[in-house]
């Protein structure tokens, strides 16, 4: 057979390959989610004719076999890289914009299960931790009152009023929301012994929202900053975040040391508004709260960018987050 019907005939049997490649690129240059679907449809084809022609040669029995052998290979290959990263889960992808710019949707992360040593602790009883889980109140500083908050499922907040729990304070007091809206550096969150500052951040199109980006114990602040481990954990089904598909990841920036030598940490999204322990939903009733140890997959070893697209895509994630391009300035 001479190259020119060589050529066409590796068409042929790639097409779907080929098709998927071209609109990847298309997906990562237009951000349409036409083509995010085109790729999926791309693979699925591409899957279909394989196995159309392996069957013809070798029938299902062979087919089937050889399905099986390449999926104990990946499960193999997958479970000896997390052997040596120390960790179940060493491959993780970024299926949102919360660590924008500096991861974005459809990076893979590589994960290796070690906390390192120099990042900020402080130690708190065992009484202090629960409360810090358990207890929210919104501190107005220049009026020098406390307001609790609840998480509830039948009230309904104050429309614009952003508070981890202020349905019910809306309810009982809308006049104090709306001063949170003036004036939220006058306010904090206090959770047990850690007071959560509340500021205006700026977004890259120009927009103002209000933040958190400040913990204070005592006299010490603790910010996130960008040189601060990122790591990847799973939520628990109580918690808020429960419903992510798979891993979250988010800096660390702060470790919290119990009675018990356990130890407990606060996160944040480097593209969200708040820390992740005071986000909650109003209408489900849940909330996040202190990561535990035994929920921690890993700390990020190094990004690959774009391919974890591919896991989105078949996942159902076909329309690309502009929240990737809005991010925190």
């Amino acid at each position: 057979m001479d190259l020119s019907t060589k050529i066409p005939s590796f068409i042929l049997s790639n097409v779907g390959y080929l098709l998927g490649f071209v609109a990847f690129v298309l997906f990562i240059v237009t951000k349409s989610a036409l083509f995010s679907i085109l790729v999926v449809f791309s693979l699925l084809l591409q899957l279909f004719l394989e196995v159309r022609e392996d069957v013809k040669q070798k029938g299902w029995t062979r087919e089937l076999i050889e399905v099986l052998a390449v999926a104990i290979g990946i499960f193999l290959i997958f479970k000896i890289i997390g052997y040596f990263l120390n960790t179940d889960t060493p491959i993780s992808v970024i299926a949102s914009c919360s660590m924008a710019p500096h991861f974005s949707a459809g990076d893979v992360v590589i994960i290796q299960n070690k906390i390192p040593d120099d990042i900020p602790k402080i130690t708190l009883s065992y009484a202090e931790i629960k409360e810090l889980n358990d207890s929210v109140r919104l501190f107005d500083r220049r009026e020098n009152k406390s307001y609790e908050l609840k998480y509830s499922a039948k009230t309904e907040c104050l429309e614009g009023c952003y508070c981890s729990g202020c349905d019910s304070l809306c309810r009982r007091e809308p006049a104090v929301c709306r001063e949170f809206l003036k004036r939220p550096e006058d306010f904090e969150e206090h959770r047990g012994p850690l007071s959560f500052t509340f500021s205006r951040c700026r977004r890259k199109n120009g927009g103002i929202e209000i933040c958190s980006n400040q913990v204070k114990y005592g006299d010490m602040v603790y910010s996130p900053k960008n040189e601060s481990p990122v790591v990847a954990y799973s939520a628990s089904q109580q918690e808020f975040f429960s419903f992510v598909p798979g891993d979250i990841i988010h800096r660390l920036v702060l470790a919290v040391k119990g009675e018990d030598g356990e130890y407990y940490f606060i996160l944040k999204g480097d593209n969200n508004d708040v820390f992740d322990i005071q986000i909650g939903s109003i209408k489900s009733g849940r909330k996040n709260i202190l990561l535990d140890m035994a929920r921690v997959k890993g700390v990020e070893l190094f990004k690959i960018p774009y391919i974890g697209y591919l896991k989105l895509f078949l996942s159902g994630y076909i329309v690309y987050q502009t929240e990737c391009d809005n991010y925190f300035i």
